[in-house]
């Protein structure tokens, strides 16, 4: 029962994973839909740009490497993605947050 239990929850990762954040209608590799292993993998033994490049030859401009990523080789997408007022949300990176140490923090406390 056990088993049958376990089995269960963890095709239902796979396929949260796979259609959960919306990016199951870009192509790429099937495993990349699933885990960020994959890419790992590839950075690790430095083929991800060489990978990257295929990936973008055999599936176009916006290819999925990822559960959570897209990869685009259009320049043009730039525009779109950091454009202003896109809907992306950017960090100040000049202003990072404070650290909380300790479990007092009021609402006033963030910036």
């Amino acid at each position: 029962m056990l088993s049958i239990f376990i089995t269960v929850l963890i095709i239902l990762y796979l396929a949260y994973q796979h259609y959960g954040y919306g990016l199951n209608k870009y192509p790429g590799p099937i495993v990349a839909s699933f885990t960020d292993f994959w890419k790992f993998w590839h950075v690790s033994t430095h083929r991800d740009r060489v990978t990257t490049i295929g990936l973008h030859a055999k599936y176009g401009p916006i290819v999925r490497v990822g559960p959570r990523k897209l990869s685009f080789s259009d320049p043009r997408a730039l525009k779109e993605i950091y454009g202003v007022n896109k809907g992306f949300v950017k960090v100040s990176w000049k202003d990072p947050p404070k650290p909380h140490f300790g479990t007092n923090r009021s609402k006033n406390s963030y910036p």
